[in-house]
């Protein structure tokens, strides 16, 4: 009974989805009840029964944080568009520095100067480990990025950069460590987060997570949001994380070895065992997938049915995340509660009060 209401569901959905009602393509497939609106109510198959059926959709709904053409996370917290441009602007190429012997307040001005940011010392905090910023520093960012260039030296003095409400700050390695930023890292769905979240444990700073006794935290992302990953932990951690996902995510995306005037074709497949579902999704994909998207639609995506699998065929990056977000969104599990209608509920009162 469920599984042909949430069907026929679906396909009434589709068929009405329009770009005006999609937005951001969840509304068009469930009511979610994190949004505020009532969640899907289906009634019993035996007639006269006293009791509802109500599906909650659990599944990650889709979202545009990572339909780009490059891995994208999200910064939760602390979070600003000055702080992200700072962060862009570290991980530019540095042409000419050199430094011989420079007071080390006076390097930290030059580097915010040639990368375009605003750096600030942690006075208080350097001073209480007898840091002296007249300290003399002799380093090349020649042909390296600002981030490289200025985390190397300050780990030779025992230093580290955070970011702040809207600024980079230097402090110091113990503050550094003491303080934490939340970021959400999308993973593509089919991709299992545990086992995500197991490698990131394992291959970054292992004994800095909370069930090692450290304080870093890692979570999947509530259900109803995008599939992937919550971590709160430091800004070098997540330089650590973020590097890793993003050339896990290339080497899905960037062939390794192309000829020359030849664009690669994405093929991605995904086992459908319901027939109208695989059916409505041939037929209307594409569509939504285009209309759905900011940039990166694909008017030469193709999408087929192969046995039990639907196959979808594009060049573009973004149009193969959201096509992947929105097959896990519509092919996810249902949390299921039956409950009593209120005449029932009456009934059962009257009958315990006898």
């Amino acid at each position: 009974m469920k599984r042909s209401l949430v069907r026929g569901f679906l396909v009434a959905a589709m068929a009405a989805c329009s770009f005006s009602s999609l937005c951001m393509v969840a509304p068009a497939f469930g009511a979610d009840h994190h949004a505020g609106r009532a969640p899907l109510t289906l009634a019993s198959e035996e007639e006269g029964s006293d009791s509802v059926h109500i599906v909650f959709p659990s599944r990650p709904q889709p979202m545009l944080a990572n339909v780009s053409d490059e891995y994208q996370v999200v910064r939760l917290w602390p979070r600003s568009d000055a702080l992200t441009e700072a962060r862009d602007a570290l991980e530019q190429p540095c042409e000419t520095a050199e430094f011989q012997e420079t007071p080390f307040r006076e390097f930290v001005n030059t580097v915010a100067r040639k990368a375009g940011v605003r750096i600030s010392l942690d006075n208080k905090s350097l001073e209480n480990i007898g840091f002296d910023t007249a300290t003399p520093i002799t380093a090349s960012l020649t042909g390296r990025s600002f981030r490289a260039g200025l985390r190397e030296v300050l780990r030779g003095c025992d230093l580290a950069y955070v970011l702040t409400d809207d600024h980079i700050e230097v402090t110091t390695a113990d503050r550094a460590a003491e303080m934490r930023e939340a970021v959400f890292y999308p993973v593509i769905p089919q991709v299992d987060v545990d086992e995500v979240a197991v490698l990131i444990e394992e291959t970054v700073e292992r004994e800095s997570w909370s069930h090692n006794g450290g304080k870093g935290t890692i979570v999947a992302a509530p259900a109803g949001m995008g599939h992937g990953l919550v971590i709160g932990h430091t800004t070098a951690v997540h330089e650590q994380i973020e590097a890793i996902l993003r050339n896990l995510d290339g080497a899905l995306w960037n062939p390794v070895d192309q000829d020359e005037g030849v664009t690669a074709v994405f093929v991605r497949s995904y086992v459908i065992e319901d027939d109208d579902l695989r059916t409505a999704l041939e037929q209307r994909l594409a569509e939504l997938c285009n209309q759905s998207l900011p940039h990166g639609a694909d008017a030469d995506a193709r999408i087929e049915v192969i046995g039990r699998a639907i196959v979808v065929r594009s060049r573009s990056r973004p149009f193969q995340v959201m096509a992947a977000q929105i097959i896990a969104a519509v092919i996810g599990e249902d949390v299921e509660l039956e409950v009593e209608s209120d005449e029932a509920a009456t009934h059962s009162a009257s009958d315990s009060s006898t």
